[in-house]
C-alpha cells in the first residue's frame, strides 16, 4: 500500500488508450500536470500517483490502496455515456455511468473531486456528482490540445491554493489563451450536500499545517482561515447582497462573452469598452461586430444593452432589466434559439421607443447560463434575485432546471416566463408559460394515435426528468382504455444502460404481439440516444417486413436539426407534436421576418422566447415605475394580438395567460419527410424536413 503524509493531497491519474481507438497525447498531459505541481510553492502538499492502461478492475484497487482526494481520468469517451477502459487484450472495455457512480458512492467519504478529461463525459460526471462534491466532464468531443490546456490551467490553480470552482475557471481560461475555442466544453457539477465532508477534511489539514508552521516559528494570528486548503473549497466571502459575486462567469450584459459566435476584433473591443462603462464605444464596436457575425444573437443583445445604458445615462434613469437563462454550456443550439427570440423583441422595442421619443425606459437584457443543471439553475436564480434591477426572468430551458429555480423566484416575487419548459409540475402565482403544457401536447398526440387505430405502444422516457415523466404520464392518461384494447405495453428508461434502450427497441419488434407504435419522450440531453435507436431501424427493417407499418411518435424535444441530420431515413415518418410551426398561415409573417434577420430558418423556441419577451414588455409598459410585484400582476391581464392595430406584436398567435398558461394554445402535428421545405419554412437538413400532418 502507498503511504503519504497525512496533510498531503493525493491525486490519482488514470489513463486508458485501447489499441482499437485513436491515439491520444496522454503522456504529455501527465508531464504537464507533474510540472505545474512541481513548480508550485506548495508542491509538498501534493502527491501524484499514476495508473496507466487502466482496466476496470484497476480502478477500485487504486481507490482502495491510494485513497485519493482527486481522481483524474484521461482517455476516450463514447457519445452514449460510457468511458473506454482497457480489457486484458488491450482493446476497449466500456464502463457505464451507473457502474462508476456506484463505485464512487463507496469512496465518497474520501474523494472530493473527479475530473473526466474525455469526450462526452458529462453524462458520467452528472451520475458521479450524486456522490462526489465536485465533478468535471466534457459535454461534447474535445481535442488533445483543449484537454491538455484545461488540465494545465486546472492544476496550476490548485497548486496555487485555489478552490475547485476557481481551478475549473482557470482551466477554461487556459483553453482560451491557447486558442482552442473549446472553453465551453468542460462542465462542472457541484453536489452541495457533500460539502460538509470537505469542511471536515479542511479542518484536519488546517490543524496539521498550523502545527508545522508553528514548528518553523512562523506566527499567524489568523492562520489558514482564508487559505490553506482553499483548493478543496472556496471560502465564501462574497456579499450576501452583491449579485453575481460568487460566479460571475455565469452572467453577462456585455462585459464578457459566452463565445456563441465567431471571435472578432470588434467584439473583443466592445466587451472591453462595456466593462469600463464606456457605452458609446461599446455601441460602436458591437454594431460592427453584429454586422460581421450576423446570426449571433449575443452580439445583438449586447449592442442593444450598450444603447440602453447610454440612453439611460442621458435620461438619468436606469434601463428596465430582464434576465434570460439559457443552457449555453450544454445545449448551445437551444441557447441560441432562445436568445434570438429575446434579441428580436429587445431590438424592436428599443427602436420603436427611440422613434417615439423614449416614452419608456430602454430595455437591458442579462444573459445567464444554467447548463440545464438543477443545482446551477438554483444558484443562478439566487444571484438574479439579489439584483433588484431584474424585474423578471425569461427561461429556463429544461423543465427540471426551471422547477429548481422557480421555487426561489416565487419566494422573492420575481416573475418567471417560460418559453420552452412544458411540464405541468411548474405552477405558481409568479409563473407564466408562452408554450403549451405537456398535458395539451400529450392529449393531442394521443388523439392522433387513437384516430389512426393504434392499440399498443411502447414509451421511451427519462426517469426523474420533469418534462419526460410528465408528458409520458399524460399521454398514458389520454391514450389508455382497457375496454377498447388500448394500452401502454411497457415503459423503457432511455438513460438506463442496464436496460439497453436499443436492444429493448429491437426486442419489442420481435414480440409475438409487437406494438403498433413506439413513442419517444426524451429530455434534450437524451435526444442523441433516441437518434441512435431510430437510426438502428434502418438496418433492422429488412428483418421485420411484417412490422414496416410501425409508427414512431414523439415530443417537441425531437424537433431539431440534429434529429434530421444524424438519423436521416431512420426518422422518416416520425410524428411529433410541436407548439409552433413556421408554415402555418398565421405564423409565416413572423417566420419570414425572423428568418431574414438571422439568415437561417428558426424553430419554435425562437418564437416562444420572442413572445415571452413581448409579454414582459407589455407588463412593464402598464406601470410608470414597475416593481417585481407589478410585473406579476400586469402579466395576468395582458392581451397581445398579432394584428396591425396592436402596439405589441407576437409570433403569430394571440397571447393571454389564464392561471399562468397560454390561453387557447394549440399544438401542431408534423412528420419527417424527404425533400426540401419552403425558403423560410420548417427545419431542413440532409435531404429531410418536417411537414404539417393535415
Amino acid at each position: 500500500m502507498t503511504h503519504t503524509n497525512d496533510s498531503q493531497i493525493r491525486i490519482l491519474f488514470l489513463t486508458a488508450e485501447p489499441t482499437d481507438t485513436a491515439r491520444l497525447r496522454l503522456g504529455q498531459e501527465l508531464r504537464e500536470i507533474k510540472q505545474r505541481l512541481q513548480q508550485s510553492q506548495h508542491r509538498e502538499r501534493f502527491f501524484l500517483e499514476s495508473a496507466l492502461s487502466a482496466r476496470p478492475g484497476d480502478i477500485s484497487q487504486e481507490l482502495l490502496n491510494f485513497r485519493p482526494h482527486i481522481v483524474h481520468f484521461s482517455g476516450h469517451g463514447a457519445s452514449t455515456g460510457e468511458l473506454c477502459f482497457e480489457n486484458d487484450r488491450g482493446t476497449v472495455e466500456p464502463i457505464s455511468p451507473q457502474a462508476l457512480a456506484a463505485l464512487f458512492r463507496l469512496v465518497a467519504n474520501r474523494v472530493q473531486c473527479v475530473l473526466l478529461n474525455a469526450c462526452y463525459s458529462d453524462i458520467q460526471a452528472r451520475a458521479i456528482a450524486q456522490h462526489i462534491p465536485f465533478v468535471i466532464g466534457m459535454n461534447t468531443a474535445i481535442g488533445d490540445r483543449g484537454a491538455i490546456a484545461f488540465a494545465i490551467g486546472f492544476y496550476q490553480a490548485l497548486a496555487a491554493n485555489r478552490s475547485f470552482e476557481e481551478a475549473f475557471g482557470f482551466g477554461r481560461v487556459q483553453m482560451q489563451l491557447e486558442g482552442t475555442s473549446e472553453e465551453l466544453t468542460p462542465v462542472l457539477f457541484i453536489n452541495a450536500s457533500q460539502k460538509p465532508e470537505i469542511d471536515n477534511l479542511k479542518i484536519k489539514i488546517q490543524k496539521k499545517l498550523c502545527f508545522q508552521r508553528r514548528l518553523l516559528g512562523i506566527t499567524f494570528s489568523m492562520i489558514i482561515l482564508t487559505g490553506g486548503i482553499g483548493f478543496l473549497l472556496k471560502e465564501k466571502f462574497q456579499s450576501w447582497f452583491t449579485p453575481y459575486a460568487s460566479e460571475p462567469e455565469l452572467f453577462s450584459q456585455g462585459e464578457k462573452f459566452f463565445s456563441l459566435g465567431d471571435e472578432t476584433f470588434y467584439r473583443k473591443k466592445g466587451v472591453e469598452a462595456f466593462a469600463k462603462n464606456d457605452y458609446i464605444k461599446a455601441t460602436e464596436f458591437f454594431e460592427k461586430s453584429k454586422d460581421i457575425d450576423r446570426n449571433n444573437p449575443e452580439v445583438e443583445i449586447y449592442y442593444n444593452n450598450s444603447l440602453a445604458h447610454e440612453r439611460g445615462k442621458k435620461m438619468k434613469v436606469k434601463p428596465i432589466t430582464v434576465a434570460v437563462v439559457v443552457p449555453i454550456s450544454t445545449r448551445r443550439t437551444s441557447a441560441i434559439a432562445m436568445l434570438r427570440g429575446v434579441a428580436l423583441a429587445q431590438n424592436q422595442f428599443n427602436q420603436e421607443n427611440e422613434e417615439a421619443g423614449f416614452i419608456n425606459r430602454p430595455l437591458n437584457v442579462i444573459i445567464a447560463n444554467d447548463s440545464n443543471d438543477s443545482n446551477q439553475a438554483q444558484r443562478v436564480a439566487n444571484e438574479l434575485i439579489k439584483d433588484q434591477n431584474v424585474l423578471a426572468v425569461i427561461g429556463h430551458n429544461a423543465s427540471t432546471a426551471s422547477k429548481s429555480a422557480l421555487k426561489e423566484y416565487e419566494k422573492n416575487d420575481l416573475a418567471m416566463i417560460a418559453p420552452t419548459s412544458a411540464s405541468t409540475e411548474l405552477k405558481g402565482d409568479n409563473f407564466f408559460r408562452t408554450i403549451l403544457s405537456t398535458e395539451v401536447a400529450a392529449k393531442y398526440l394521443a388523439e392522433y394515435a387513437i384516430k389512426n387505430k393504434i392499440k399498443q405502444v411502447v414509451i421511451f422516457y427519462k426517469e426523474k426528468d420533469s418534462y419526460s415523466e410528465d408528458i409520458r404520464k399524460n399521454f398514458a392518461v389520454f391514450f389508455e382504455d382497457k375496454k377498447k384494447g388500448r394500452k401502454v405495453k411497457s415503459y423503457i428508461k432511455l438513460e438506463n444502460s442496464q436496460q439497453n434502450a436499443r436492444e429493448e427497441f429491437k426486442s419489442n419488434l420481435f414480440y409475438d404481439n409487437p406494438p403498433d407504435a413506439v413513442v419517444f419522450f426524451p429530455d434534450t440531453e437524451l435526444v442523441s440516444t433516441v437518434i441512435d435507436i431510430v437510426s438502428f431501424t434502418r438496418r433492422l427493417r429488412p428483418e421485420f417486413k411484417s412490422n414496416l407499418n410501425l409508427k414512431l411518435l414523439g415530443g417537441a424535444t425531437l424537433y431539431t436539426s440534429e434529429t434530421l441530420k444524424q438519423a436521416k431515413e431512420g426518422v422518416e415518418g416520425l410524428i411529433l407534436t410541436v407548439p409552433w410551426f413556421p408554415e402555418e398561415k398565421n405564423l409565416q409573417k413572423f417566420a419570414k421576418w425572423a428568418c431574414d434577420r438571422w439568415e437561417e430558418k428558426i424553430d419554435w423556441a425562437t418564437a416562444s422566447s420572442y413572445d415571452a419577451t413581448q409579454a414582459f414588455i407589455a407588463a412593464i409598459s402598464q406601470s410608470k415605475n414597475p416593481s417585481r410585484k407589478d410585473v406579476i400582476e400586469n402579466l395576468k391581464s395582458i392581451k397581445l394580438r398579432p394584428d396591425k392595430n396592436s402596439p405589441y406584436k407576437t409570433s403569430g398567435d394571440a397571447l393571454q395567460f389564464i392561471n399562468g398558461e397560454r390561453k387557447d394554445a394549440k399544438p401542431v402535428l408534423v412528420r419527417v419527410v424527404k425533400g426540401r421545405s419552403e425558403e423560410c419554412g420548417s427545419m431542413e437538413t440532409g435531404g429531410f424536413h418536417f411537414e404539417k400532418v393535415e
